[in-house]
């Protein structure tokens, strides 16, 4: 640690310091300082820490992104574990964002039409059932009156419940 900028006690921050990275080759990887900013996550407990290179922003901010960047990162990987995306067929800019964008209407239509046809399984289930059927001229309410279609209760706290549009 080079040095350390002062924080409101009084929030969840707890350092908000200014350091460097070491080790034979950290120059060659990041030659520069570092910022390093230490929250302490009340709801959860654990204590987390953020690097960034921004110096502008107060370090407040710089916690609440990255608190809020990982539940975009939680959101696709869904999409991809959900969805069932192994690869990206293109791995220019815009063809990944072109995969992204279909990736994501599909999960809207799914999420529509599971939502008006009243099936109350989580979306994954649903997804399931529905390769399991994808070939059969079976329509798609008659596939679930098979499956039991109950609210499952999600099986861990971390997650965020993607898969229902209220």
């Amino acid at each position: 640690m080079r040095a350390s900028r002062p924080v409101d006690t009084g929030t969840a921050l707890r350092a908000d310091q200014i350091t460097r990275l070491n080790g034979t080759d950290a120059p060659e990887h990041w030659p520069g300082d570092l910022r390093r900013v230490t929250l302490y996550d009340l709801e959860n407990s654990p204590r987390l820490t953020f690097w960034s290179n921004l110096w502008s922003a107060p370090a407040a901010v710089i916690a609440e992104t990255y608190r809020q960047r990982w539940q975009i990162e939680l959101f696709f990987r869904w999409l991809k574990h959900g969805l069932r995306i192994q690869t990206f067929y293109g791995t220019s800019d815009n063809a990944v964002r072109l995969q992204l964008w279909a990736s994501i209407c599909v999960y809207i239509a799914l999420a529509t039409t599971r939502k008006q046809l009243g099936i109350a399984t989580n979306l994954i289930t649903f997804v399931q059932v529905l390769t399991l059927h994808e070939v059969s001229k079976v329509a798609t309410p008659e596939v679930f009156a098979f499956y039991d279609t109950k609210e499952s209760t999600p099986s861990s706290c971390n997650q965020m419940p993607f898969d229902d549009l209220r």
